[in-house]
């Protein structure tokens, strides 16, 4: 492996390389973090106050653009290049999370198709049985997106970045070893009430039914997303619910489909008025609270150096992250001597690796 590069605000400090250990990260991902800085450092900084992934029709990302915040998107819909399944993918978001500044924000809501009760009698997921069918394909994408979601909130929270991590309320994400893990690293780590979880309505926030959903994340605001809806308004998204024909029928094999209207679909993505409290929340704690999160960074660096703490380990630690390709990529590029800067690119299209 190349020698940790140091010399541009995309690398990782020590103390951001030691904390992405002790949280339980692979090693793998700081060398993917040197590649990603080393091919990009002439071109960008951190310049980024939100990094919107799962972006959907991006609502919370042109939340920030319409305050003369500076924004990246991706999304699959974006084109094949934004796949976080893919190796060129998952290093741009890599390089979006470097960008991101201090106290900035990454909004992430990985495809919960195989983790929602309406896909549970195929999926299989369950408490005791969280990785599901793992026989079915859409299943396993589902894993995978998932691993490497939290390998990017890690990421960010070493290096001061808020996370904020969505899920429909029914999901079963819940229960996926890897968040857990990482939800318990990062309280033993950075204290109690540096990671949150809030049941919320989505509903309102302007979405078209009540969307039961939860959130987890390390911004100190996250609690501030939940809103009750008026009995006005929850008459009113409940009659939309009754609209999208939701059914349950048995199959041959004793298995339960549920099948939805054609309106369904729509409810998935993030209504204005969310991206609009999104903004509003890392606004306020920006202007009254800024870096805690960098600071609690630095206090738990001092104690892991003082060895009064140990790194985080759980078994079966990212075996649905696909490390392995990951790994086989970063060792060829240095093999190879493609650890050089690359030309610029523009914040629409950045540079697609591989």
């Amino acid at each position: 492996m190349p020698p940790r590069w140091r010399a541009s605000q995309l690398a990782l400090t020590a103390c951001a390389a030691v904390m992405l250990l002790n949280l339980g990260a692979p090693k793998t991902l700081l060398d993917l973090c040197d590649f990603v800085a080393a091919t990009s450092y002439k071109h960008y900084g951190r310049d980024v106050e939100c990094f919107d992934c799962f972006a959907g029709k991006g609502a919370v990302g042109s939340a920030f653009r319409l305050n003369g915040c500076k924004t990246v998107s991706q999304d699959l819909e974006m084109g094949p290049a934004h796949d976080l399944a893919s190796t060129p993918g998952f290093l741009r978001a890599i390089l979006n999370v470097l960008r991101c500044v201090p106290d900035g924000v990454l909004v992430m809501g990985p495809p919960c198709g195989s983790f929602v009760f309406m896909n549970l009698g195929t999926s299989r997921r369950s408490e005791h049985r969280p990785y599901g069918d793992e026989s079915l394909p859409h299943v396993e994408m589902g894993s995978l997106l998932c691993s490497r979601a939290l390998l990017l909130l890690l990421l960010a929270t070493v290096r001061g970045v808020y996370t904020v991590l969505e899920q429909p309320g029914t999901s079963t994400m819940r229960y996926y070893p890897d968040l857990k893990a990482v939800a318990a690293a990062i309280q033993k780590h950075l204290g109690g009430k540096s990671w949150l979880t809030q049941y919320m309505w989505m509903g309102a926030w302007g979405a078209p039914t009540l969307k039961p959903t939860r959130v987890w994340g390390t911004p100190p605001w996250i609690c501030n997303l939940y809103a009750k809806p008026s009995k006005s308004l929850r008459k009113k998204l409940l009659a939309n619910s009754k609209r999208l024909k939701i059914t349950f029928k048995k199959t041959k094999n004793g298995q339960t489909s549920v099948c939805g209207g054609p309106g369904l679909a729509a409810t998935a993505a993030y209504p204005d008025g969310f991206g609009r409290r999104v903004f509003e929340l890392y606004q306020m704690n920006k202007d009254h609270n800024g870096l805690q999160l960098l600071a609690k960074i630095k206090v738990a660096f001092a104690l892991v150096q003082a060895k009064k703490t140990k790194c985080a380990k759980w078994k079966g630690a990212w075996r649905k992250a696909n490390v392995a390709v990951l790994k086989r990529f970063v060792t060829k590029a240095a093999e190879k001597g493609l650890f050089q800067p690359i030309g610029p690119v523009n914040d629409r299209e950045p540079y697609t690796y591989g």
